[in-house]
Parts: structure tokens; sequence; C-alpha cells
């Protein structure tokens, strides 16, 4: 009998963004606002590669501002 083949991609890695610790970890990783997580993540599902390909296609064209975190994100 064949063992299932055990993969460890980001398919299998799911974004939750109800857990505020997890919203803020993929925010900060992607550099960008939780609002784009949340976005990404209705718009193409919870799965991390079609998060990453959904913030992919929509980041600016220019590279230097290619998933820059936005300063009014910040709060004093």
């Amino acid at each position: 009998m064949e063992q299932p083949k055990l993969t460890c991609g980001t398919d299998e890695i799911r974004i939750n963004i109800k857990d505020s610790f997890e919203l803020e970890f993929w925010a900060d990783k992607f550099g960008v606002s939780r609002d784009e997580i949340r976005s990404a993540v209705k718009e193409a599902g919870d799965s991390l590669t079609a998060v990453q390909r959904k913030l992919k296609n929509s980041a600016p064209h220019d590279a230097s501002q290619k998933y820059q975190r936005h300063p009014e994100h910040y709060s004093t």
C-alpha cells in the first residue's frame, strides 16, 4: 500500500483574518495594511499562495513601492 505523500507548501498555509496576531504578522510580512490582507483574502481565498498572487498583481508597478506599508496606517 502506497503511503500518502506529505507536503508542506504555501498552498497548505491558510491566513486567518479573524486572528489579530496572524493578521498583523502577514501585514508586516508583506508590508501592507491589515485591510489589504483582509481584502486579498476575501477576493482570492485564504491560501497563502492565493494571497501572495493577489497582492503581487495589485501592487504598484514601481518596484520601489511594492509591498510598502502605508504610513497612514500607523497611529500614535
